[in-house]
């Protein structure tokens, strides 16, 4: 996989027809925030069972669709903020 896969995860080809879907996989990983940068064409992000720490609204999908599954990962939204899904 090419070289924006977050440390500690696993970057995956799901689906090769058009249109291209890569999974990204980063459970289990230690995250205290949500990666900066993901491969182009993400449409899955797993992050269960982190510690994710990060001003929400700030991890923005310029395109496309992405479903991002939080499972036993603890969520600080700073005060005030809420996730809207």
């Amino acid at each position: 996989m090419d070289k924006t896969c977050p440390p500690n995860c696993i970057c995956k080809i799901i689906n090769i027809n058009d249109p291209l879907i890569v999974r990204v996989n980063c459970s289990n990983a230690n995250l205290k925030e949500l990666p900066k940068v993901l491969p182009p064409n993400t449409q899955i992000l797993n992050v269960a069972h982190n510690q994710v720490f990060t001003h929400l609204q700030h991890f923005i999908v310029a395109k496309g669709k992405l479903e991002i599954s939080f499972a036993d990962t603890k969520l600080d939204t700073h005060k005030g903020q809420s996730l809207l899904c």
